[in-house]
């Protein structure tokens, strides 16, 4: 029976130090469940109807237990979708709008459809609430982008400060210059000398 992987193995596996990845996710929690909290209360003070018992804790909402694990489910999720857009792109703050903008696909449009239009409800409220939930994931997935950018470039600072900087593992070896041409047949030997001919 094969052992089961370490989480040390399992991050290698796709290309990440644990100690980094985990300090990533410990940073990233809590600052997306914030926005999540905040943008909790904002609905809180509007009337979107029934769109907002998972949005917001209070009276009429559902119990407090649940609407915070929906909101680690959400950051989370949000996390995991950004490590595996990481680096699909040439710049750093379109990972992050990338994440966004597909998680909030799920998230806005096709919940409205799937939800309220398929069970003939107002769709007035639940629309304004996915224009809410586009800017909310907008600024999660930009603030995903800057927490992963300032990591990276602490890592190459530490490096640069290590006793084994991390360009000297780079550097190629030199090519020695092409030896020139001798008269030299390959078979003489290099301290043989020539004698001179003389004519008597």
């Amino acid at each position: 029976m094969p052992c089961p992987r370490t989480p040390l193995a399992l991050a290698a596996d796709f290309g990440y130090d644990f100690s980094t990845l985990l300090r990533f996710i410990l940073h990233s929690v809590p600052i997306l469940v914030l926005f999540l909290a905040v943008f909790g209360l904002v609905v809180g003070h509007v009337d979107f109807g029934p769109v907002g018992t998972l949005t917001v804790i209070g009276p009429g909402s559902a119990p407090a237990q649940i609407v915070l694990a929906t909101w680690l489910l959400e950051a989370f999720g949000l996390i995991v979708l950004f490590l595996l857009i990481e680096g699909r792109s040439r710049l750093w703050w379109l990972d992050g709008l990338l994440t966004a903008w597909v998680a909030w696909i799920f998230r806005g449009p096709l919940l409205v459809v799937t939800i309220v239009v398929a069970a003939g409800r107002a769709q007035q409220p639940w629309w304004r609430m996915a224009l809410g939930w586009w800017v909310l994931y907008t600024v999660c997935g930009l603030t995903l982008a800057v927490l992963r950018r300032l990591q990276t470039r602490a890592r190459e600072r530490a490096s640069l400060k290590s006793t084994e900087p991390f360009y000297l593992q780079t550097i190629q070896p030199a090519e020695a210059p092409p030896a020139e041409p001798t008269d030299r047949s390959p078979t003489e030997p290099m301290d043989a000398e020539t004698p001179a001919s003389e004519e008597h």
